[in-house]
Order: C-alpha cells, then structure tokens, then sequence
C-alpha cells in the first residue's frame, strides 16, 4: 500500500470484517482483493460482481490453501484457487501479453495453483516444472499432483477486468514490472 501511495494512488486499506456493499467499490477505478482474511457474504460478492461489470478493475489475489476455506469470493467469478504450491514455486513460463511486458521469472512464496477458471480467462503465467501442486497437503507430490500450475490469468467480466493470481507475496515484492503492468492494464 506505502509503494502504491508512492507512486500517487490513492490506496484505502479495508480490514474484514468490514462489510463491502454496492455503494463502496464504484468509489475505486481498481481494487485489489488479497485473500485469507474471512468469508464473504453473498451481497459482497454480488456487488464485487456489479463493481466489474460496470467497469470496475479487481486484482483478486489469492495464496495458499493450506488451512483456508474455499475462496468464495474468487468461485463467485468462476476462478478456483486450490492447495498449495510446492518445490521451486517460480513463475518460469510467461504468455506474451501486456501485463507480463519486461516480467521475468518470478518467486511464487507459497501460493495455490489455479484449477478453474472462465472460459474467457487467458493464461499468463505458469509455474516452472520443478513446481507441482499439492491437492492433498502432504507436502510430497502424489500421481495426479500437476506440475508446472498455472498460477494468474486475466479476463473480461462485462465492461471491466480481473487479473487473478494464486499468491500475494508475488505483487508484494517492488519495484517489479508485474505490477506496474498490471495496473498500467486494467
């Protein structure tokens, strides 16, 4: 938020269990949504859902499932963050788009991998083959564990956009250029 702030953003920090309503988000040309700080309500996540379709920008960040419930939030835009990453945890193979300009590989921390997603999502960037996901948190990978995740995408939700990405810590990590790109593109 301080680096943000540094660069002439106006940030607002909102801790749960702040209430988000319909009349909050309209306020905010991008929110960005970290994960793991309590259960959403279904008027939140309807009016996450309006704020985009209008026009609205969301960077929904997610991170490691490890004792965490089902992102609610991230489902209710058909995005499924799952498990948690291990082995390397790099960002290694990056798809040619405006956010990943100038992006080498990244440190993922400990993230989840994404096991779903909408149809109109694009990939854009994948974890390296020494990365797998572990479904069931035994922290070995066991057959049908996949290697090399994806980890973040984009896509259209009516007139606006949402970035999603399985780790926080990746965009906490500045001066980098994926956050830069990645506001520069919403």
């Amino acid at each position: 938020a301080d680096y943000l702030r540094s660069h002439g953003y106006r940030v607002d920090e909102l801790r749960r269990p702040h209430l988000i309503g319909a009349d909050l988000l309209p306020r905010y040309d991008i929110v960005i949504r970290a994960s793991g700080f309590g259960s959403y309500l279904p008027q939140e996540i309807y009016a996450y859902q309006q704020y985009v379709h209008a026009g609205g920008n969301l960077l929904l960040l997610g991170d490691h499932m490890m004792y965490l419930p089902a992102d609610s939030l991230a489902l209710g835009f058909g995005v499924e963050f799952a498990a948690i990453t291990r082995g390397d945890n790099l960002v290694d193979s990056l798809v040619a788009h405006p956010i990943t300009a100038g992006v080498g590989v990244l440190y993922y921390g400990v993230g989840s991998g994404v096991i779903g997603y909408p149809q109109s999502a694009q990939l854009l960037g994948f974890l390296s083959a020494g990365s797998y996901l572990d479904l069931n948190k035994n922290g070995v990978q066991d057959a049908g564990e996949p290697s090399a995740p994806p980890g973040f995408g984009a896509f259209p939700y009516g007139t606006g956009r949402v970035v999603f990405f399985g780790d926080v810590h990746t965009w906490e990590w500045v001066p980098q250029p994926l956050l830069h790109n990645g506001l520069d593109w919403f």
